[in-house]
């Protein structure tokens, strides 16, 4: 799923990509992934994204799961370091 060019959400973004989400596991209900364990993961900057997400799924209640797993490969966790990287690259 692509769903954002950013590296982090807003709030209202996080509860729309989050409705987004239980409503594909409620569309495949045949499937009965309502009641399995949730993994979520990505890939450089979809990995940052699916760790904010993963943060606002856990103890919402609204949203009846809470991820079971989380992995992330090759992405970029400290984001205020990569700006300030970011920032000296620009200016050479």
């Amino acid at each position: 799923m692509n769903y954002s060019n950013k590296l982090w959400f807003e709030e209202v973004e996080k509860r729309k990509l989050a409705t987004l989400l239980l409503e594909t596991i409620e569309k495949h209900k045949k499937h009965n992934l309502k009641d399995k364990p949730i993994f979520i993961g990505g890939l450089s900057s979809g990995g940052d994204v699916n760790v904010h997400i993963s943060n606002y799924f856990i103890g919402k209640k609204e949203f009846y799961t809470d991820p079971k797993r989380v992995f992330i490969v090759d992405s970029p966790i400290d984001l205020l370091a990569l700006h300030w990287a970011s920032k000296i690259n620009i200016e050479k």
